[in-house]
């Protein structure tokens, strides 16, 4: 008997909103009852800041040191991280290929509401959401999700919660991962994240 496709599952949302938590709390459920009859539930966070070259390059952009909001071009903004998620095409139907789930922190949705933001006219705004969805699911191969959970806060207290948990890890002496070390060129846009 032939194993049955996994699902794509997206979990997104506004920095702080608890995605991760959101995730691992999924995940856990998943694989801890048998709700997915034998198979698992793998974890897949975007982007990938470490990775070359896109990883490294969404880094540099969200740092600002390809320039700052205003100033960067919304499509070639979106051709880094689309190009991230493009990276992992082939990991990603593996796992489904095998009947397992994988549940992402951000994806293609996030892509389309950060841009989105540059274009004041709905014409060209939902022109450059076609173009986006186009690029990255039959251009570049992204897999379409099953499923998509948005996640959402009042904006004073995304900023507040991404602040705590900058600050949380820093009393700590623990070291500063890529995703709290600083804040980013959208985080410190309080105009933008609203």
């Amino acid at each position: 008997m032939k194993n049955s496709r996994g699902k794509l599952w997206v979990i997104d949302g506004v920095d702080g909103v608890g995605k991760a938590t959101q995730v691992e709390l999924i995940i856990k459920r998943l694989n801890s009852s048998d709700l997915l009859k034998g198979r698992r539930a793998h974890h897949v966070a975007f982007p990938h800041y470490a990775e070359k070259p896109w990883g490294v390059l969404i880094r540099q952009y969200l740092d600002g040191k390809l320039g700052n909001l205003d100033d960067t071009n919304p499509f070639l903004a979106s051709l880094m991280f689309a190009a991230d998620r493009a990276k992992h095409v082939h990991e990603i139907n593996q796992i489904l290929e095998n009947g397992d789930w994988v549940i992402c922190d951000r994806y293609t949705c996030s892509n389309a509401a950060f841009h989105s933001t540059k274009f004041k006219n709905k014409k060209n705004k939902l022109a450059y959401q076609n173009w986006l969805f186009q690029t990255e699911y039959e251009l570049f191969g992204v897999v379409k999700p099953d499923n998509i959970i948005i996640l959402t806060i009042p904006t004073e207290l995304s900023i507040r919660r991404t602040e705590s948990r900058r600050a949380e890890v820093i009393a700590s002496g623990a070291s500063l991962s890529e995703k709290v070390s600083h804040t980013d060129i959208y985080e410190q846009n309080t105009q933008f994240m609203q």
